[in-house]
């Protein structure tokens, strides 16, 4: 007798369509340039920084890179004697340029070889000076990952990102969160311009994430700061839950991270530094406090 071929089921068709939907995303998902770039400094910070880049990348089913960062001496132009001479201190103390980069390089493979998805990743090494470095590689980038600063590259790092690049800034905590990044993003606010400009900047995530608390501290008698949040969230379409508190006798920054973590955020997002980068080595209390004290990721933009 002849043998008779199964006809597909109807189930068998939808399940077919599905998978056939799911290729195509994947596919027009790879044609995108990365969205987030993880900027690496050290190797001892890597993993933390790779780990946010890649979460903040697949909930907005975007593409990451990664990119290292390291100073080179031999290839620094129109810098001082003291600052080559800061450098080549710092091989007495670090390795030179070269180890180093090959010790964050060592670190990303490691990374990326443990989950095959990650194969796709580009990687980039660019020595030299570090401003010129991210201000190249960070072309076409929406949001910057950086680590908590582990060295020199990483201190100069953050700085040329969070006041000259004009981006979104994550910066990984130095230990790995439990939590998925954005299951709930508290979100500092007071009407500033860099505010403003963060909250603009981050709607993509800000959509994407579970919850969204925003935090008014030392609100106005006319509640503006409440008031100005709600305008811009419902015309961002962000739903959100808004707060008004008093910090009392505690600094704004330090009350902000209590209040993160009494409401088990997974992220703090604010604006940064108000002010340019010489006022603000006197006035940014806030931004330079949650810096120094954060044990959870961060968000912002100057």
């Amino acid at each position: 007798m002849p043998q008779q071929i199964a006809q597909p089921t109807t189930r068998d068709s939808a399940l077919t369509k599905i998978h056939e939907r799911a290729a195509a995303r994947r596919r027009a998902r790879l044609e995108l340039p990365p969205a987030v770039a993880a900027f690496l400094t050290d190797a001892a910070t890597a993993e933390a920084c790779l780990e946010m880049a890649e979460g903040l990348a697949r909930v907005i089913r975007r593409n990451m890179a990664a990119v290292h960062v390291g100073t080179d001496p031999v290839l620094l132009h129109n810098v001082s004697a003291e600052e080559v001479d800061l450098q080549l201190y710092r091989e007495l103390q670090e390795g030179t340029a070269r180890q180093r980069a090959e010790l964050v390089e060592a670190e990303f493979n490691h990374w990326k070889g443990s989950v095959p998805e990650r194969d796709r990743i580009p990687w980039t090494d660019c020595p030299g000076e570090i401003g010129e470095c991210m201000r190249g590689a960070s072309e076409g980038i929406e949001l910057i990952v950086l680590s908590h600063p582990g060295n020199l590259d990483g201190s100069d790092a953050l700085h040329y990102a969070l006041f000259y690049s004009g981006k979104l800034v994550g910066i990984a905590p130095p230990a790995r969160s439990r939590q998925e990044i954005l299951d709930h993003v508290v979100v500092g606010w007071k009407p500033h311009d860099n505010a403003y400009s963060t909250v603009t900047a981050a709607k993509p995530w800000l959509r994407a994430a579970g919850k969204v608390s925003v935090v008014c501290v030392n609100d106005r008698a006319d509640r503006s700061y409440e008031r100005t949040a709600r305008r811009l969230f419902q015309s961002l379409a962000i739903p959100c839950e808004i707060h008004s508190v008093a910090s009392g006798q505690a600094s704004v920054g330090q009350y902000l991270l209590d209040m993160a973590g009494t409401m088990e955020a997974s992220c703090l997002m604010i604006g940064a530094y108000h002010h340019g980068p010489l006022l603000e080595l006197v006035l940014g209390r806030v931004t330079r406090h949650v810096l120094s004290h954060a044990s959870l990721p961060l968000i912002m933009k100057h």
